[in-house]
């Protein structure tokens, strides 16, 4: 897979965990289930060290953008979360809930992905930010056909599709808005799951 290594992902990764220290994250490598980059809930983000130190910064930065969300608005997030649950299981019978629901789902999917890239700039890593926003812009749009589908793509295959895709200009990589972080810090949520595919290239 084409990579998009244009700095120090070590330097990165260390400047992303000290900022998480400060909003009462803990950050831990250890060896997730299959299919599991990273999962976190809330006070603790675990990594696997098995995936590329560039994914793992990318789905770190991700990740504080979504526990930022969690921890300044845990009524309205779980709202999120519950009603796709429930869209979902009644979407042949109402689908204008489930498009609803599914908006509503990936606005604050975007709205971690705002507070990610704010944050590769605010730790000094703006060049960071072009590798994510493709990264961050494919998983959405996976995420998505995953949700209508209920199946998830072969992520390394659709990756790769989408930045060619990408490349040709048969999609727009758009640019997310840099969203600040507030002050905050880390509080309990549900356990969070970065699902991949086992035959991604790790």
């Amino acid at each position: 897979m084409e990579r998009e290594m244009t700095g120090d992902f070590g330097q990165l990764y260390s400047c992303l965990e000290q900022r998480a220290r400060d909003y009462a994250v803990r950050v831990i490598s250890r060896q997730l289930p299959p299919e599991t980059p990273a999962e976190f809930d809330g006070p603790t983000i675990a990594l696997d060290p098995g995936y590329h130190l560039e994914a793992r910064c990318y789905y770190l930065a991700h990740a504080l953008g979504s526990i930022a969300q969690w921890s300044t608005d845990s009524i309205g997030t779980h709202a999120v979360f519950d009603e796709l649950h429930e869209a979902e299981a009644s979407r042949e019978t109402d689908p204008a809930r489930f498009e609803h629901a599914l908006t509503n789902h990936l606005a604050f999917e975007q709205r971690s992905s705002e507070h990610a890239v704010w944050l590769l700039a605010n730790v000094g890593q703006d060049w960071a930010i072009p590798g994510y926003t493709t990264f961050f812009r494919a998983d959405l749009s996976a995420m998505e056909e995953y949700h209508r589908t209920g199946v998830a793509p072969v992520w390394r295959e659709f990756y790769a599709a989408w930045k060619q895709k990408a490349a040709s200009g048969k999609v727009t990589v758009q640019p997310f808005e840099l969203r600040p972080v507030p002050r905050f810090r880390a509080i309990p949520i549900p356990i969070q799951e970065v699902l991949r595919t086992e035959d991604e290239e790790k």
